[in-house]
């Protein structure tokens, strides 16, 4: 994740910040991806969380918000550390990363997250319990919290020519976290994020790794034959 956010934001002014710190009353706390672009950044929390069979067969909310507890903590609590400027490079937090007006704090999933409205307000109710935090408040430059499953994150590359549209990107996961119905589907899905006009004839980095994997498959089955 850390490569394929350093590949779309390179060459710019937008920085990707990996591994860094925050400030807690407990002492320095890690978290793992920042990119900031101006005043504004999004926290990405990375959790390889897989549903078990009991919350795919009987959809209990608690053990749903049990299973995603630590990104959204870790999420939520690096926003607000961003916004008041307990954010670092490095463990002895002697290189603060300046503090930003607006956080969006994200988690990243590599299963899909089967949440829509009206069930994601029973889900959103109890994860706010669990972990004792507002996380859906959107109250001092944190909006609400929100997850992406893998594919989701993905599909970035088609909707948006980054690092030059990391403004519009950033506006389209704010515009995902304000609205409680479409706040788990999926970017495409919002009339304002179409595919980016040269998205047929310039493929994006996940498109060109796909199509690379497909060539090399193809060339050793015919080796096979």
């Amino acid at each position: 994740m850390v490569w394929l956010m350093r590949a779309w934001f390179s060459n710019s002014q937008v920085r990707v910040a990996a591994n860094y710190w925050i400030s807690e009353p407990e002492g320095p706390a890690e978290r793992d991806v920042v990119i900031i672009n101006e005043q504004t950044a999004c926290t990405l929390e990375v959790k390889a969380t897989v549903p078990t069979m009991k919350i795919r067969r009987l959809g209990n909310a608690s053990d749903l918000a049990t299973l995603h507890k630590k990104a959204a903590e870790q999420a939520f609590t690096a926003a607000t550390a961003l916004a008041e400027g307990r954010a670092f490079e490095d463990k002895t937090m002697r290189s603060p990363i300046p503090p930003v007006k607006r956080v969006i704090p994200c988690a990243i999933t590599f299963d899909f997250l089967a949440v829509r409205w009206p069930y994601s307000d029973l889900f959103e109710s109890v994860l706010q319990d669990i972990t004792k935090m507002r996380l859906f408040s959107n109250a001092d430059g944190v909006c609400p919290f929100q997850i992406l499953d893998i594919q989701q994150v993905e599909m970035w590359d088609d909707l948006f020519s980054l690092p030059a549209q990391t403004n519009r990107l950033f506006r389209a996961l704010e515009r995902r976290a304000l609205d409680p119905l479409n706040r788990y589907r999926d970017l495409a899905e919002d009339a304002l994020n179409p595919l980016r006009p040269d998205y047929t004839e310039r493929p994006g980095i996940i498109r060109k790794l796909a199509e690379k994997a497909e060539e090399t498959g193809r060339k050793r089955l015919m080796e096979l034959q």
